[in-house]
């Protein structure tokens, strides 16, 4: 078994803490666009799909599939229905809705389980240059019948199974699940050439793409938004690794939120969609003082994501909401 790499705990913690940040902008503070969620928008998600495929060490047998999708589901339809009861919302609306009230990740990623073992597992084992190459041309063929999907199926349909999210972050997952496989998770986390190019080339494109105004619909900005986030991707990537064998107050921190994402994904929504800070959020946007508000969502999404962990440490306790919440019953299947 390999050796569990503190550096990806930490990257999980600082990532779902991060996406608590962007929903707390959006949903608490009421703000569409602004400096700190379009920086964060860049970084978080496309890092969350990578660090889901890179902790993955061989593609699923039918068994475990079976497993990792009834524990990536069960929360999805137990919390997250809870939560579409709560805001007042209908079953078409949760389905129909390609962010499922925010749950898609959970359904994403056991779409993403099942395209790796009906395309990847069969390969799994040729780790040559001919095994790269399949593996490659299966990438680029799911990834346009993603974007065919995309453009061409009614909406409805798309966003049943979120296809627009599939065709934004396949490339991320996949890339994660390859370099893992092909044993270049540490040449890349330690290439300092390559994390200095994306270092130098991230603040320039970044400003770019802002304040360019190219349409979001183009090959051009599609193209270098994705080139974006494959650089933030490897500038945490680096930075991160690079302490590995070091510890803060603030490493420490992420750390556990990084073993308690999944608490903190499914739970921060009952909070960040009833703090009404609208207010607050109006004037951060009159006085663009994005420094402050920085500070303040910074402080309060580390609030959050540890009322969440407490809660789903808290509910594990009971071995019947673990099962039914969490799809604890599938151990049982042999």
């Amino acid at each position: 078994m390999r050796k569990r790499l503190l550096y990806i705990d930490r990257l999980k913690g600082f990532t779902i803490f991060f996406v608590v940040i962007i929903h707390l902008i959006i949903f608490s503070l009421l703000q569409k666009g602004n400096l700190v969620r379009d920086v964060s928008y860049v970084i978080v998600m496309p890092m969350f799909l990578f660090l889901s495929g890179v902790v993955i060490q061989s593609p699923p047998s039918f068994g475990k599939l079976l497993k990792k999708s009834v524990k990536f589901l069960m929360p999805m339809l137990t919390i997250g229905l809870a939560h579409m009861l709560y805001m007042h919302k209908t079953l078409n609306y949760f389905f129909f809705d390609s962010q499922k009230m925010g749950y898609w990740y959970l359904w994403v990623l056991t779409l993403f389980y099942i395209l790796l073992f009906v395309f990847y597992k069969w390969n799994a084992q040729r780790k040559g240059w001919a095994g790269l190459a399949i593996d490659l041309v299966c990438t680029l063929f799911i990834y346009l019948v993603f974007m065919q999907l995309a453009n061409r199926l009614p909406r409805d349909e798309a966003n049943l199974f979120s296809i627009p999210n599939c065709y934004d972050y396949w490339p991320f997952f996949i890339f994660g699940y390859l370099l893992n496989k092909y044993n270049a998770l540490e040449w890349l986390a330690n290439n300092n050439p390559v994390f200095s190019v994306a270092l130098i080339g991230w603040i320039p494109l970044f400003c770019y793409l802002r304040h360019s105004g190219i349409a979001e619909s183009s090959i051009e900005f599609l193209v270098l938004d994705k080139l974006l986030q494959f650089m933030s991707i490897v500038i945490f990537l680096y930075l991160f690794r690079q302490r590995e064998g070091c510890t803060s107050w603030v490493e420490r921190n992420f750390e556990y939120l990084g073993m308690a994402t999944l608490d903190i994904y499914i739970f921060h929504y009952f909070i960040v969609r009833n703090l009404c800070l609208f207010g607050l959020g109006a004037w951060f946007t009159q006085t663009c003082n994005v420094y402050l508000e920085a500070i303040f969502v910074v402080l309060a999404a580390f609030v959050i994501g540890h009322i969440c962990a407490f809660v789903g440490k808290l509910i594990r306790q009971s071995k019947w909401v673990d099962e039914i919440v969490y799809g604890g019953f599938v151990n049982r299947i042999k």
